[in-house]
């Protein structure tokens, strides 16, 4: 099989799920972004050698204060500037 099938199928699964979770609910398509996350997270951790447990906590916990648009903003700010000080530490 050649590459351009298997980008061309691997796309056409992601269209799929994408869909499939958008037209389900809203927590679907936020566990799928989730999932996401993690790959992305575990991909970039590979790639700049940080920490990948705490990379994947800071993470996931500002995902989770981030999705809901009514949560206190307070808490949003305070996880997005530790997020971006413990990045900036690391490099």
């Amino acid at each position: 099989m050649n590459e351009t099938l298997k980008r061309a199928l691997s796309g056409a699964v992601y269209i799929i799920l994408l869909l499939s979770c958008i037209f389900y609910s809203k927590e679907s398509l936020s566990i799928l972004f989730g999932v996401f996350l993690l790959i992305g997270i575990y991909e970039f951790s590979k790639i700049i050698a940080i920490n990948l447990i705490a990379s994947i906590l800071i993470s996931g916990l500002t995902y989770f204060f981030l999705w809901d648009r009514n949560s206190n903003e307070i808490i949003n700010k305070l996880l997005s500037t530790t997020l971006l000080f413990i990045y900036r530490i690391n490099n």
